[in-house]
């Protein structure tokens, strides 16, 4: 965020001289007679090694949220009442970090142009709170200065609010971005204040919102958007990426950029690492998590005229791996945006990556996937919905033959229902059949070629409704023969651990000598059309009956000491 020059603009102290440039860093270390700074290492130890629990923080941050204004006339004055409780230099660093981050705002004014640029220097940033990059860096390194801590601003390549994954930065891109590294624990460690305020929305204007990710971050999580650049010296440069093995400027551009959400919340994108793919036909992008679980996942696909293609992504979760399925409907280049949220109760869909497609060459045959606004998978809760095995139940099926059948496992006293929709978001009724034979059993129709959404719901606890415990994303590859729904089911179907092997079409032909098969392992009695009919074996009937010139045609049966006949399957004469 703004452009930024590359000097740095320190003042002196009575424990560290005045550090302008990198040359004038050099001088330091060799000035026997003035404190040294510290060699750029990469840090021994991890953020979560040196501060485990933040919290333990709170009284810094409460100290410097009552800040008088008396304290903000001067740096000097500021600095002194800050660190008042601090006992060390971490809580130090961390009310400098906290007062910064919640009393400046980003001047979206001079970023975009519509004022001149505030001046950066100390009156003026204490006076009217608001600065670019540039402004919180140095008001940040003046603080640490009169505190002696070790500081740095170092300037740079950032992929910030205006990138887009696809452009590159050059050694003659003039930087764009300003930080901060400070001296704690032993270590360099990173600060980014500008970011750590909040930031730039889609209306081009600042939202403050102060977060914990960008104080003292790892190297490895800050090289994703962060490139250091000091005057063209490639060999010192790469020493402040604070990394074993420095990325080059090359690997910089191409590699992916996780948001902060997305690295907060361990998110791991593992089968492709650069930001911009070339594809034929499809491609999948897979990425897990670890520690958190995503709530919910969507997306959004762009052309290149910003048409949303969305209909054209699926997204799948098996094992706590999310695939992104993108099948473009036309050759051209695509922006895919990756969102997510932690927590149930969250109503705001994080970006967690941006990705730039090249799409070659498209499937002919590629058909829209159903409208749906989040991934195929089971829910989190899937074991308290009364579910013994939704973990291992497919995310997606592909038919040749119009029909799919899933096995599923569920507690004694679970309810569930079934729903099938096709990818105009139409719900076909009829065209799912629940059935309890050892296990559950849910049958599908799929009356068209194309893709399909298989909904199983579940009461939860004491639930007036019912709610999605897991979805699967169907293919059907052909048309299939038989476009018919299935016969009406009821509660009592399941109850009755009833399975019907034929016919197994709603509609029924007038008129005609029609096979009934049907299975049940606790039904006593049945009867199709109120006849009474004998079994064929202890389980199974099996008889064939005349159909009505019209009207319903109804299987019934009853159970032991049951004087009440119950409907299991009922049909419709056409």
């Amino acid at each position: 965020m703004g452009r930024v020059a590359s000097r740095n603009e320190n003042v002196d102290t009575e424990t560290k001289p005045k550090v302008q440039t990198l040359n004038d860093l050099n001088k330091v270390k060799d000035n026997n007679n003035r404190k040294k700074f510290p060699d750029p290492k990469p840090p021994k130890r991890c953020k979560k090694d040196i501060l485990p629990d933040v919290s333990k923080l709170k009284h810094i941050d409460d100290h410097v949220m009552k800040t008088p204004r008396y304290a903000e006339r001067s740096i000097e004055k500021l600095a002194e009442y800050l660190i008042k409780p601090a006992t060390n230099d971490i809580e130090k660093v961390r009310a400098f970090y906290k007062w910064v981050t919640e009393n400046i705002s980003y001047d979206t004014d001079s970023y975009f142009g519509r004022k001149r640029n505030v001046s950066n220097d100390p009156t003026s940033l204490l006076s009217c709170k608001s600065s670019v990059c540039d402004g919180y860096a140095s008001i940040f390194q003046l603080l640490c200065d009169h505190a002696g801590i070790p500081v740095l601003k170092i300037s740079g390549h950032s992929k910030g609010y205006s990138y887009k994954p696809g452009y590159n930065f050059s050694k003659d891109t003039p930087s764009n971005h300003a930080w901060n590294a400070v001296y704690v624990c032993g270590d360099w460690r990173f600060i980014e204040t500008t970011w750590g305020a909040g930031t730039v929305g889609d209306n081009k204007h600042f939202k403050k919102n102060f977060t914990e990710f960008y104080f003292l971050t790892d190297p490895k999580l800050f090289i994703v958007d962060h490139y250091p650049c000091f005057d063209n010296d490639d060999v010192e440069s790469a020493k402040w990426q604070l990394l074993k093995k420095p990325l080059t400027l090359e690997t910089f551009n191409k590699r992916i950029k996780p948001s902060r959400h997305a690295r907060e919340w361990d998110i791991k994108f593992t089968s492709h690492k650069m930001n911009v793919l070339e594809m034929n036909k499809t491609i999948d992008i897979k990425f897990h998590t670890k520690s958190t679980n995503l709530d919910d996942v969507n997306v959004k696909l762009f052309d290149s005229k910003g048409c949303n293609k969305e209909q054209y992504v699926g997204i799948r979760l098996q094992n706590k791996t999310f695939s992104v399925t993108v099948t473009p409907p036309s050759n051209g280049e695509y922006t895919l945006e990756i969102y997510g949220t932690v927590g149930a109760d969250s109503n705001t869909l994080e970006c967690l990556i941006t990705y730039v497609i090249k799409c070659q060459t498209v499937d002919s045959a590629i058909s829209p996937f159903p409208k749906f606004d989040s991934f195929y998978g089971p829910v989190e809760n899937w074991k308290e919905r009364g579910f013994k095995n939704v973990g291992k139940i497919p995310t997606s099926i592909t038919s040749k033959n119009g029909e799919v059948c899933v096995p599923i496992k569920i507690q004694d006293g679970t309810k569930v229902m079934a729903t099938l929709k096709n990818s105009d978001d139409v719900k076909l009724v009829q065209y799912t059949l629940l059935e309890m034979d050892k296990h559950l059993k849910l049958r599908a129709r799929l009356p068209k070629k194309g893709y399909y959404r298989l909904t199983v719901f579940s009461q939860f606890n004491s639930e007036s409704s019912y709610t999605p415990a897991v979805n699967i994303l169907v293919q059907n590859l052909r048309e299939p023969d038989i476009t018919s729904p299935f016969p009406q089911t009821y509660p009592e179907t399941l109850k009755f651990k009833s399975c019907l092997v034929e016919p197994t079409m709603r509609d029924l032909p007038a008129n005609k000598e029609v096979r009934f098969r049907f299975s049940s392992s606790v039904m006593s009695e049945a009867a199709i059309a109120r006849e009474h009919i004998a079994k064929k074996t202890s389980n199974t009937w099996d008889t064939t009956i005349k159909t009505p010139p019209f009207g319903d045609v109804r299987i019934s049966g009853k159970m032991n000491n049951d004087e009440t006949s119950w409907v299991v399957y009922s049909f419709k004469v056409k």
